[in-house]
């Protein structure tokens, strides 16, 4: 489906009038992928939602615009996807955002284009979650050219650093309505700022032992330079004298470096 004016495509399983919803024995998770010309790696990323055990999944897909074989992949799994969109966008954050408010999950999870969940990786999570929780944090692989590890998320060292896994994140919809969206000032580290402001909140947080995602390197955030400018920001924002002894200490470090 093409709306011509606006130059937006769309489709899916919701523009045949086929919505999902909360069921009394399994909650509706909304899984979120946000792409843009990300044809290498979007196919995996598709088929490792499809195939999850989880028995009520809605599947959103936003697309800022691809220009490669992104759609075309896309829509050859049309039928299995929930709703997907593709149209111009303001960013990775932006495309979060609309998803988000198109979701109709009591859970919300975001799997990005680079990334691909575990085998059985929704029922192993949502089987433990408390009723109280309003945020299950999650462990996640982390692949990079030098090798592969295990990013384990600690919500007790956020305020020094992101030591959240993002992707294994899984978010109620109402934290999204308490806490806010994204900013889209920040290109790289709007979820540090996110998760941030969801701590200074009363927001009940749970971490569970499992291995969710597979997050590979590459993309916008393997900016560096920007990432580390962005998170410094934010830093200052909340938190401005241990900003400045961190933005020291992290001149200190490369100094050293440098030097050895």
């Amino acid at each position: 489906m093409t709306d011509t004016n606006l130059n937006i495509h769309k489709g899916g399983l919701r523009t045949l009038g086929k919505a999902k919803s909360d069921s009394f024995e399994f909650s509706l998770i909304t899984i979120i992928t946000v792409v843009f010309n990300g044809e290498e790696h979007i196919e995996d990323t598709i088929k490792s939602v499809l195939k999850q055990s989880w028995p009520n999944v809605e599947y959103i897909i936003v697309d800022g615009g691809s220009t490669d074989r992104t759609l075309d992949i896309i829509k050859y799994y049309e039928q299995q996807i929930d709703y997907w969109v593709s149209e111009s966008d303001n960013g990775i954050y932006d495309a979060m955002n609309k998803a988000i408010l198109l979701s109709s999950g009591e859970f919300i999870s975001l799997v990005n284009a680079d990334d691909f969940l575990m085998d059985d990786a929704l029922s192993e999570a949502l089987s433990v979650v408390s009723l109280k929780t309003d945020v299950l944090l999650t462990n996640g692989n982390f692949q990079t050219l030098t090798g592969d590890y295990t990013y384990e998320s600690n919500i007790d060292k956020l305020k020094y650093t992101m030591s959240v896994f993002h992707p294994g994140m899984i978010v109620r919809k109402r934290v999204y309505e308490k806490v806010g969206l994204y900013r889209t000032d920040l290109k790289i580290a709007s979820d540090y700022d996110w998760i941030l402001r969801a701590h200074n909140m009363n927001i009940q947080w749970q971490h569970a032992n499992v291995i969710y995602s597979t997050m590979r390197e590459g993309g916008i955030s393997a900016d560096y330079a920007l990432g580390t400018k962005e998170m410094y920001q934010i830093q200052r924002e909340y938190t401005p004298i241990l900003a400045k002894i961190l933005y020291f200490l992290r001149r200190v470090k490369a100094y050293l470096a440098i030097r050895h």
